[in-house]
């Protein structure tokens, strides 16, 4: 249940050939071969032997084998390399994989990419590790380290890293032409993934748009679902999903859970709509948190149920619903998880109840007028 993936340069000087591999700290251009080693010793690489290429010319045609010989190309760098760096020690106790990340603080996630990344196997205590160049500016580094192997790939289960992913207080760090420096600690469990659907107002899953008329109404609800249960992801299978608020000294703490309205285009509701000037056009709902107004300071507040207000004066058209929990983690519909993105062989003999879900993950906000 261990793989570790290595890329080394395709054409390898021979000069001494009794030299072990060394790692790299980027990835030189050319093209590289991709190397799969497991914990019990197995390797798999490609391109291999299997490949056209070192076959017999006359069985070529006879096996399909093309797919053993493709290298991993690597380009030129976009821009000379910077020579600004964060470098420290990330720590938890408990084993996981290490993701550290540094983020703009003006582009801070959900919606703004690392511009650096760091990637660490952690047996439980500490690893190191080193954000590569970086240009001159202000940095929010975030860490997680997954316990439950879920949270890479595929791309839906990053959106939301399960419960129990340990988390660590972001940081902001300044960097200029030389390596700052951030320790780290992930002793912050993460709470159930904010997996959810839209219902209707007796609280039913809605497997179609939800309709949005900000002349009549301009409210919608969201209801906490355990969505990737163990028949859709049964190694680690969710149990459970909750909305997490938090209470201060003056009552809920809006910052607490947020939801963004996206509009978006295409059939699966993935690619945002981006206005004149090439941005994707957003809108920032709020959420009704009457409910949660007597609530006592520091206190914790978890519900399954929520009433969401989307903003006057929102273009007409069709919007994904994002909503980013306490504690950061992302979900989002419509999503990867959606019918129409399912093998069809696969999804027609996939359980109702399954469907009804999946059907659920489909679905998105029309808002008019």
């Amino acid at each position: 249940d261990r793989l570790t993936v290595i890329a080394r340069p395709a054409l390898l000087d021979a000069s001494d050939p009794t030299l072990p591999p060394q790692r790299m700290q980027s990835l030189q251009p050319g093209a590289s071969k991709i190397v799969l080693l497991e914990r019990s010793g197995q390797v798999w690489q490609i391109p291999n032997e299997a490949g056209p290429a070192a076959l017999d010319p006359s069985v070529v045609g006879l096996v399909n084998t093309q797919s053993q010989s493709q290298a991993f190309q690597v380009g030129l760098p976009a821009h000379p390399i910077y020579s600004g760096a964060i470098a420290g020690t990330l720590s938890a106790a408990t084993a996981g994989a290490a993701y550290v990340f540094a983020y703009a603080t003006n582009a801070p996630p959900p919606f703004g990419q690392p511009v650096s990344a760091a990637v660490r196997a952690l047996p439980g205590g500490s690893v190191s590790y080193q954000l590569p160049d970086l240009p001159t500016g202000d940095y929010e580094v975030i860490a997680l380290v997954d316990t439950r192997g879920d949270f890479s790939s595929p791309s839906y289960l990053a959106l939301a890293p399960g419960a129990g992913t340990l988390l660590a207080a972001p940081q902001t760090v300044h960097v200029d032409t030389s390596v700052a420096t951030a320790n780290l600690t992930a002793s912050t469990a993460a709470p159930p993934r904010p997996t959810f659907q839209l219902v209707d107002g007796s609280g039913n899953a809605l497997t179609a748009n939800a309709s949005v008329s900000l002349s009549t109404s301009n409210t919608f609800r969201i209801k906490a679902a355990a969505v990737l249960t163990d028949k859709l992801a049964p190694l680690h299978g969710d149990t459970s999903s909750a909305f997490v608020i938090a209470c201060g000294a003056s009552g809920p703490d809006p910052t607490s859970l947020s939801v963004q309205l996206i509009k978006v285009t295409g059939a699966p509701g993935l690619v945002p709509e981006v206005d004149v000037t090439g941005q994707p056009i957003v809108a920032q709902a709020s959420v009704d948190l009457s409910p949660f107004a007597s609530c006592s300071p520091g206190v914790v507040s978890v519900t399954t149920a929520l009433t969401v207000n989307a903003p006057s004066g929102m273009a007409s058209g069709r919007y994904a619903v994002f909503v980013t929990s306490l504690a950061k983690q992302v979900w989002r519909v419509p999503n990867e998880l959606q019918p129409m993105l399912q093998d069809p062989a696969a999804y027609a003999a996939t359980p109702a109840d399954v469907k009804t879900m999946l059907q659920s993950q489909q679905v998105a906000v029309n808002i008019a007028p």
